[in-house]
């Protein structure tokens, strides 16, 4: 089943780490697991954006972790190149999976370039 496309306003949100503005957008009732056209979800840029809080909001409220984009990552893929140690094993505690092992994860805190995929 496809997904509502997701708001730039949403992205935004989760950027920006605001969680009253994020949960105020999910009660107008769009689809918490919506995809921009790479397939990326609200919880996709929580990930590559050390949004812990919002990540964790996500999660409570049924947000799918382990949605892979276009390119066939994952939301952890992202997390061990953009997010802080204590995001990476929170979000292992909940169930994510690596989807692409070809590189190592990112020293704390990250590098501007290069190291992960899409990046350079």
């Amino acid at each position: 089943m496809p997904h509502d496309r997701l708001s730039s306003e949403m992205v935004h949100a989760v950027v920006a780490g605001d969680i009253c503005r994020v949960m105020a957008l999910l009660d107008t009732g769009i689809d918490i697991d919506a995809t921009n056209e790479h397939g990326e979800t609200a919880f996709s840029f929580a990930c590559a954006n050390n949004a812990l809080g919002v990540a964790k909001a996500l999660y409570r409220r049924g947000a799918e972790i382990n949605t892979l984009d276009a390119g066939g990552g994952s939301p952890l893929d992202w997390a061990v190149c953009w997010a802080s140690p204590e995001f990476r094993n929170w979000l292992i505690s909940v169930g994510g999976e690596r989807r692409d092992n070809s590189y190592e994860p990112w020293p704390w805190p990250p590098k501007s370039e290069g190291a992960c995929p899409g990046t350079a």
